[in-house]
């Protein structure tokens, strides 16, 4: 996924950067109640559970949902 998608130009400082994905933020407390959605299927499953991790850690309100059989 990293090549794909995103119309910026994909420099390292870019892939690096908490605007590409939220798993490179350096601060995870403060931020709102959060609701994760996945599917069995979802190939960003295990980036979407690693983020309720780190959220969990950081003492957000957050719920993950999974659904089985769902892209």
């Amino acid at each position: 996924f990293i090549n794909k998608g995103l119309s910026r130009p994909k420099t390292e400082e870019w892939r690096n950067s908490y605007f590409y994905s939220p798993l490179n933020s350096k601060r995870f407390e403060n931020l709102p109640s959060t609701q994760i959605i996945v599917g069995e299927y979802d190939p960003l499953r295990d980036e979407d559970i690693m983020y309720y991790n780190i959220l969990k850690q950081s003492n957000v309100e957050v719920k993950f949902l999974n659904f089985s059989f769902f892209f």
